[in-house]
Parts: structure tokens; C-alpha cells; sequence
């Protein structure tokens, strides 16, 4: 296979992979990764599986918390409100951490 076309290749499975990530459905990914790549030449697989892991750790509280949401809303929203701080503070740590030049 010529470069360009794994190129071209790795492209198409990234974009369905995307789409997997946004559905939440991890088998019709892996479905459309076979279609789009069905030798898994390119690094998308490896996306796959570097993709799911963050998505069901960050995405498990809010399951948990939609459990309680009926019952408690105000509390519910209240630790939402703490997840969502906590996780910019994850993600943006090299930003707010930042070391100052002297």
C-alpha cells in the first residue's frame, strides 16, 4: 500500500472512530475500523483502545450520578459542578501549574 493511501486510510478510521467516540458505541467502531482497514495497518486501532479507557473513567461518575439525579437533583448538580472543576484542573494543569520564568 502506497503511503498516501495509508494516509488516506488513517484519516477515514480516525473520523470513524470519532464517530464512535461521540455514540458511545465501541462495537460499531471497532466494526467500521474493520471496514475502513480491515488488515489494521493503521495506528487507529491503537486509538481505539487509548480513546475508551479515558472515556469510561471520565464517563463512570456520571453514570453513577444520573442514578441519584431523581431523588437529589440539587446534590447531584453540585457534585457535577465539582467533577467538572476537578477534570479542568486535570486537563489544564500545565497551564494553571505553570512555572514562572525569573
Amino acid at each position: 500500500m502506497k503511503s498516501e493511501e495509508r494516509r488516506v486510510k488513517s484519516a477515514e478510521g480516525r473520523r470513524a472512530e470519532t464517530r464512535r467516540t461521540n455514540t458511545g458505541t465501541a462495537s460499531t467502531g471497532v466494526m467500521l475500523l474493520r471496514e475502513v482497514d480491515p488488515d489494521i495497518k493503521t495506528p487507529t486501532a491503537d486509538n481505539l483502545v487509548y480513546q475508551n479507557f479515558p472515556a469510561m473513567i471520565l464517563g463512570f461518575p456520571i453514570m453513577l450520578l444520573a442514578t441519584l439525579a431523581p431523588k437529589k437533583p440539587w446534590l447531584v448538580l453540585a457534585i457535577a459542578v465539582g467533577l467538572f472543576l476537578v477534570m479542568n484542573v486535570l486537563l489544564f494543569r500545565s497551564y494553571i501549574f505553570k512555572k514562572k520564568k525569573k
